[in-house]
């Protein structure tokens, strides 16, 4: 009898038409059923909410835990870090529970009645502002003695009857994410505690995330994705707490100053200002839209002055407040942040207006690696300076660094 002999080449034929043979069979399966399939990753990821709101929650508090933790280690007469962290917990959720209280106790009613007033006399509000219109054209002459009358232009009645239609589609709007809101209360209670635990014992999961990536990662790369997490840590955490932070305290300003110059329904107008202003760049135009159609129909002159406000308020905030709190975390130019907000706003609403601007940041750091490892392999330098010029040769770049490179390397 014969015996068989193996045939290397043949046999990595068979491997790799195997190969092709079951990747072929997967992606028709994946294809076919591929409603099914994202189906149970959603439900998956939906069952994953308490971990990610906990860890988010986390995230956010942890700066206050931390600078609570300081200030009570400095008190306590025992060094006791399990006593101070326990506290600083303490100390922490109390005071987002007292925001979130105050925010719903006085804020709230306020913003519920303003929203009702106006959606209940906007039609009132309408045809005084269209009488005043009115007035003005008659007395100036602007579209001559043919004119009889604000009817011609206006439909006073049908403006009247889509304003309400879109107050109600909006009061519908906002029922349901209150609704939605109160179905998560179990998974907002269970993130919640989940957080606690992630903070108080913040020290051995980073430890146990870095034991586990170091035996799985060469060091190289494990060192590289330390410093990218570091850097994505500074940027996220000092413009997200610090964006959050300004903006309550903007709103809280807002609310003052609305209510002392007499600005119609100035508690909804102040959360407008408030929600809106977390948009980078784009926060106030967002939140300016909204608030000054409702206080135009109800006195055009509040108008004007709430935008005179409202470009004061942007201007300190801009200039004094926002660069003390949110720092320059990200370190990007006017025109990236500009296209970090249009990019991930088109794929992710407003989160993404909001999480684009240091996401932007952590992959404008990747790529700037990336090109500063390929241009020092090339002997090239990396600093941008030395690139300045419409047109710049190697050879010129090099002798700008004070390097040379070989001739047959600048051919």
């Amino acid at each position: 009898m014969r015996r068989f002999e193996q045939n290397e080449k043949y046999t990595s034929i068979a491997i790799y038409a195997f190969i092709v043979l079951a990747l072929s069979i997967l992606t028709v399966t994946v294809g076919l059923n591929l409603p099914y399939i994202w189906g149970e990753i959603l439900r998956f990821l939906n069952s994953l909410a308490p971990i990610f709101f906990g860890f988010s929650l986390a995230y956010i508090c942890n700066p206050l835990v931390r600078f609570s933790e300081r200030m009570i280690l400095r008190r306590l007469k025992r060094h006791s870090e399990r006593l101070a962290r326990l506290l600083a917990l303490a100390l922490t959720y109390f005071a987002v529970l007292a925001v979130i209280a105050i925010l719903v106790l006085m804020i709230v009613p306020q913003i519920v009645l303003n929203y009702n007033d106006f959606a209940g006399n906007i039609a009132g509000h309408l045809s005084s502002v269209l009488e005043t219109v009115d007035a003005w054209i008659r007395e100036t002459g602007i579209l001559g003695s043919e004119y009889n009358g604000i009817g011609e232009l206006f439909h006073a009645e049908e403006i009247s009857t889509l304003l309400k239609k879109w107050a109600a589609l909006l009061a519908e709007q906002l029922g349901r994410f209150s609704l939605r809101i109160l179905e998560s209360v179990g998974y907002i209670l269970l993130g919640a505690i989940l957080s606690a635990y992630f903070l108080f014992h913040k020290e051995l999961i980073l430890a146990t995330v870095r034991k586990i990536t170091l035996a799985l990662l060469p060091r190289k790369v494990y060192r590289f994705f330390a410093d990218t997490l570091a850097f994505a840590d500074r940027a996220f955490g000092q413009f997200i707490v610090g964006k959050l932070f300004d903006s309550l305290l903007i709103g809280v300003i807002a609310f003052v100053v609305f209510f002392a110059a007499g600005i119609p329904y100035y508690p909804l107008i102040s959360a407008i200002v408030c929600i809106t202003s977390v948009i980078p760049a784009f926060g106030y135009i967002i939140g300016a839209i909204p608030a000054v159609f409702i206080i135009f129909v109800k006195d055009p002159m509040m108008a004007l002055w709430f935008l005179l406000l409202l470009i004061i308020i942007q201007q300190i905030d801009g200039n004094i407040i926002g660069p003390k709190i949110v720092g320059t975390a990200t370190g990007l130019a006017s025109v990236w942040v500009i296209t970090a907000i249009m990019l991930f706003g088109a794929y992710f609403g407003p989160i993404g207006w909001f999480i684009g601007v240091p996401l932007f940041s952590v992959i404008y750091r990747l790529l700037g690696d990336i090109a500063n490892r390929a241009l020092t392999k090339k002997n090239l330098p990396t600093d941008l300076a030395a690139y300045h010029g419409a047109d710049v040769t190697p050879h010129e770049v090099t002798a700008t660094s004070g390097k040379e490179l070989p001739h047959e390397e600048v051919d």
